[in-house]
């Protein structure tokens, strides 16, 4: 028992004892913050006063001792400078002076100079262009040359229209390479005639639309099958306004309808049966129309002559009066002038007017008539050729027979 009072009162020094050291360290802990509180208001008040501004309207009082210089000749001291916000007056910014006028610049001259030089290029480029022409003509005119350049001349309004046509077709073509056919089956070549009838009639004082008909079968190029069959309708068109001495119509197939439906674009020219170019038929050159009233106005002003002249040799016969030279013994015609006489002249002076009007309106008559062309009917049913002038390919309307005889061996029935 003695042992368990011992332990209690041990353990109660103790608790006395931890309970007593507690306050101090609370004291402790208060005065760090009230020094660290005191630190910050001095901290506070250092920087206010720091940031305040000085009072500049504060006056120094020091009347204890004589300040020296001071009297009344004294130069009084400057004043001190006042920490003041001084508004600087505003400056005054003159007007820029005015920018002269520019005076307005004359292009006439550049342009002038520039069409000049365009002028020129264009003369240097005719002249390099006819250089350079293929169709030179060589002038044999003084005699051999002997390649002199200056002999050689291009004579533009001379030149010949069929040598022309030959070198434009040269000039087409500056090199050929062979091609193959690949689908021969399905192609009417270049160069086929196609023949057919005529199922419009052609007169050829205005142009106009003109059909045909196939008379006959087109196969392909290697014969396999019928591309354009019999019966088959051709459209074309024909040209007007014929020149003097022409005897055929120009005519051109436009276009290709099978009976199935098939449309094809032809645009080739139409020949007769031989091949010419052109339909030719019965010709029409209004020979009556252009010459039938410049003839008869020319008659009409010959017999007026003519009657003039009848007129003036019977006057003549019997208004003369012709006298006997005694001394000669020959008959002198007299000199006077007779009423006969005068009704002559009038009457010849009104035949040769008649006849110089006459004359003027057979010309003026035969000026208008005679560019009357010449007029072509072609009756229906006339025989023509379609002269196949490109490629007629059908090869999207048939299958390709080397792919069909594969398709057969691969898949034998």
């Amino acid at each position: 028992m003695a042992a368990d009072f011992d332990e209690e009162g041990r353990l109660a020094g103790e608790t006395i004892t931890r309970q007593s050291s507690n306050p101090g360290m609370a004291l402790g802990a208060l005065f760090f913050a009230l020094a660290v509180l005191v630190l910050g208001l001095f901290w506070y008040a250092s920087a206010r006063k720091q940031n305040r501004p000085q009072n500049v309207d504060e006056e120094t009082f020091a009347t204890a001792r004589l300040q020296p210089g001071l009297g009344f000749n004294a130069t009084p001291a400057p004043a001190p400078p006042q920490n003041k916000f001084v508004i600087p007056p505003p400056v005054v910014v003159n007007d820029p002076p005015p920018a002269p006028k520019e005076e307005p610049f004359d292009d006439s001259e550049a342009k002038r100079l520039a069409e000049l030089e365009r002028l020129r290029k264009e003369a240097e480029a005719k002249i390099q262009a006819r250089l350079r022409s293929p169709m030179l003509i060589v002038s044999d005119k003084e005699g051999f040359t002997n390649g002199d350049p200056s002999k050689v001349t291009a004579e533009d309004k001379e030149e010949d229209p069929h040598r022309r046509f030959l070198a434009n077709s040269e000039h087409q073509v500056t090199k050929a390479y062979a091609e193959e056919v690949r689908r021969p089956d399905a192609l009417v070549p270049q160069g086929y005639m196609i023949r057919a009838t005529l199922e419009t009639a052609i007169q050829s004082d205005l142009a106009g639309m003109v059909r045909a008909i196939t008379t006959e079968d087109v196969y392909s190029f290697d014969g396999r099958r019928v591309l354009i069959p019999k019966g088959t309708m051709l459209t074309g068109e024909y040209k007007s306004g014929l020149a003097y001495g022409q005897t055929r119509v120009f005519v051109v197939w436009t276009r290709l309808l099978r009976a199935d439906g098939v449309s094809l674009m032809l645009q080739s020219p139409g020949t007769d049966a031989l091949g010419r170019s052109g339909l030719t038929g019965e010709v029409d050159t209004h020979f009556l129309q252009r010459f039938g009233s410049a003839t008869l106005l020319t008659l009409a002003g010959g017999a007026a002559q003519f009657a003039s002249a009848l007129g003036q040799n019977y006057n003549q016969s019997q208004g003369q009066q012709f006298v006997l030279d005694p001394a000669s013994g020959t008959l002198i015609p007299l000199n006077a002038v007779s009423q006969g006489q005068i009704l002559l002249n009038a009457r010849q002076i009104g035949a040769q007017t008649v006849a110089q009007s006459v004359t003027r309106m057979a010309q003026e008559a035969l000026r208008n008539d005679i560019k009357v062309p010449p007029t072509i009917h072609i009756d229906q049913g006339t025989p023509v050729i379609v002269f196949v002038k490109r490629d007629l390919d059908f090869s999207d309307l048939y299958p390709d027979p080397v792919k069909e005889a594969l398709y057969e061996l691969r898949h034998p029935k």
